[in-house]
């Protein structure tokens, strides 16, 4: 808290009131006072305490169905002994089992405990824990918010498609969900481009947040606005677009290293090539439509690049990071408006040795077209041009065959529009998207979205459509619209063309389930997770002591053939647990316990949860960490879950375990 400039009075006093949040303990009140050229200070502990202090012991969260047995410790400060009445009172999916109300005696300066019980019931969302004492004519409030979390994550269905005259689209709509996170989202139009809201909405949603991550969420909606604001989560507003798109350019400025490279976590010392570039190439072209992008920022973009001016307008390449002849920074640099030929040049003669790989011909050819040469550019990638990836890379330049197929397209988007391989590819694209449900993962998804953004026909013909519900016809549409939950609360839904041109159509459902699937999943990644003292030994989750510390050990293994990079490892705490320490080797009096055999890129440690990131993946990886078990009741157990970001195909999760039960402590 600061209060801002004071002035004294004509006795050199100055009086000033100030609120405090809920708070018991000492305050710290600074003075600095200056006149002139004198100056001064001063300091002192305040003491701030209610007439009866609460102190509730609340976890953190708690999760659905779970029971906690909440302590609360009363002190009396009203200077004399007697009788206080405590209420229990609850908003939000919280029920109280039992009394709600307690009495008990406390002498002068005493303190007493009591005990409620308090279930959650089984729905997700905000809670409030009201405790209310009164005694001696003196009362005291205690509030606190907690949330009840639900067990499992998100699940989103997507589909989309075009529908000609004549025909419908008939979709089969989930339920079984929680209320909270409901999400159903249909839009209809004569533009083709409204099949993206689902691939949008995915990255816009994408939980983690590498700089890769990060651009790809960004990149597409520098062309895509309007569809992203109707994918739910900017409330139609383009605005929140804009300022989404400010906060991804802050994030990047932050994560410049001192070479121009981007680091790819905050706090990071390292930066994929690929993802330097890319991030550079979202720079420029935000810049180009006209967003906020800093001078520092935008002028280190082309020192990387190596457009240094000198004199008869050659380029100095001295001290430039040595990727100058990297294919995807020519581009960048005609990008820019400032081709660089003679090495461009020295890439087209490796043309003829067939030496460039496939991501390397589509950008030599971006960088020939911007450079104004596109008959050159044409030869990168003739007519009878095949994609031929087809194992995915989890680290380098992120290559697949999504991926790959969609920088083809974005190329011939720019090169040759009337080519009788754009319909093909942008078909092939949607195809892979009915099929599976998605392209694949955030570079592959952002690189399909630029590519069909770029390649689409800029036409958005009348249509004729009727929505159909459960059998009823609810509504007729005869242009553009979005529809949400409210709007299609139904069981199945048919989408009918009733006009005489093509329609299009994009539908997203996403909602979390009432009941988690219990079951292990191994996709590639077996994994565990143990619990054990620390002493090493074995512990029963059954018969914790409130104050006891818990070793928590997962157990990681890869069983697939080919390398694996860019893990993501997920472990949501049980309500009752509370992280103390994830540097075990830091602590001599923990040495029974096996030590970490993990190569960590990054770390996030949350209120309940920890996520760890693993770039470099070995066969079988062990992390742990210790917990502290601070609240009696009984509570879920969530499952540990492990993942490769770059490939959706390879994941893990734990079986359902026993529920943690808490004894309070004697």
């Amino acid at each position: 808290y600061y209060s801002g400039v004071l002035e004294l009075d004509a006795d050199g006093r100055v009086r000033h009131n100030f609120a405090i949040d809920q708070f018991n303990g000492k305050l710290r009140i600074m003075v600095l006072s200056a006149r002139s050229d004198r100056f001064g200070s001063a300091e002192k502990n305040v003491t701030v305490s209610d007439p009866i202090v609460i102190a509730p012991g609340i976890p953190r969260v708690m999760g659905l169905g779970d029971t906690m047995y909440l302590p609360v410790t009363l002190y009396n400060k009203t200077g004399k002994a007697g009788t206080f009445n405590l209420t229990l009172a609850t908003e939000g999916p919280l029920a109280i089992q039992g009394d709600a109300r307690k009495s008990v005696q406390m002498g002068r300066n005493a303190q007493e405990k009591v005990q409620f019980t308090v279930r959650a019931n089984q729905e997700a969302g905000k809670a409030v824990i009201r405790l209310r004492v009164e005694g001696n004519n003196e009362y005291s409030v205690s509030v606190t918010e907690l949330a009840v979390r639900p067990l499992s994550t998100v699940q989103t269905m997507s589909k989309q498609g075009v529908i000609q005259p004549g025909q419908k689209a008939e979709i089969e709509l989930p339920g079984g969900y929680l209320d909270i996170a409901r999400s159903r989202r249909l839009m209809v139009s004569g533009d083709s481009l409204v099949r993206m809201l689902g691939p949008l909405n995915y990255l816009i949603g994408y939980p983690y947040g590498c700089t890769e991550q990060s651009v790809s969420a960004a990149f597409p909606m520098l062309y895509l606005k309007e569809i992203a604001a109707q994918t739910g989560q900017f409330n139609s507003n383009a605005y929140l677009i804009d300022r989404y798109i400010d906060v991804v350019l802050k994030k990047l400025e932050s994560r410049l290293l001192p070479d121009a490279e981007f680091a790819f976590w905050d706090g990071g010392q390292y930066g994929y090539t690929w993802v330097s570039d890319y991030a550079s190439h979202f720079i420029l072209e935000a810049k180009r439509l006209g967003y906020p992008v800093k001078d520092e920022l935008y002028n280190k973009i082309l020192e990387r690049l190596g457009l240094v001016a000198v004199p008869e307008s050659r380029l100095d390449r001295r001290g430039v990071n040595t990727g100058w002849q990297s294919p995807y920074r020519l581009y960048l640099k005609a990008l820019a408006g400032k081709p660089d030929f003679d090495a461009m040049r020295s890439v087209y003669d490796r043309l003829k040795g067939g030496s460039l790989t496939e991501e390397e011909r589509c950008m030599m050819a971006l960088a020939y077209v911007k450079a104004g040469d596109p008959s050159r550019a044409k030869e990168f990638l003739p007519e009878n041009y095949v994609i031929k990836t087809l194992i995915r890379t989890h680290t380098g330049s992120f290559a697949s065959y999504v991926r790959n197929t969609s920088l083809y397209l974005y190329a011939l988007s720019s090169i040759e529009r009337s080519s009788g391989k754009m319909n093909y590819l942008s078909n092939e694209l949607y195809s892979y998207l009915e099929k599976t449900g998605r392209f694949g993962n955030t570079q592959d998804t952002a690189w399909a979205l630029l590519a069909l953004s770029a390649a689409a026909q800029e036409k958005n013909e009348a249509i004729s459509v009727s929505i159909i519900l459960d059998g009823k016809q609810v509504m007729t549409l005869d242009g553009q619209r979005a529809l949400s939950l409210k709007e299609l609360d139904g069981k199945k839904l048919v989408i009918q063309n009733t006009g005489g041109v093509a329609c299009y159509f994009g539908f997203e459902d996403s909602g979390i389930p009432k009941t988690p699937d219990p079951g292990a999943k191994n996709e590639g990644l077996e994994i565990t997770k143990a619990f054990i003292d620390v002493n090493g030994r074995p512990l029963d989750i059954k018969g914790v002591r409130q104050g006891d510390q818990v070793v928590v050990r997962l157990t990681v293994k890869h069983n697939r053939s080919e390398e694996l990079h860019n893990l993501v490892f997920v472990d949501l705490l049980p309500a009752g647990f509370e992280i103390e320490n994830t540097r075990l080797g830091s602590r001599s009096d923990l040495a029974s316990v096996p030590a970490n055999t993990i190569a960590i890129d990054h770390e996030e440690i949350r209120d309940d949860r920890i996520i760890v990131f693993v770039k470099d993946v070995s066969r079988e990886m062990r992390y742990s960490y210790l917990v502290r078990a601070v609240s009696p009741g009984k509570y879920s157990m969530p499952q540990f879950f492990a993942e490769a970001m770059y490939d959706p195909a390879v994941f893990g999760r734990t079986a359902k375990m026993e529920d943690l039960v808490i004894t309070e402590k004697p």
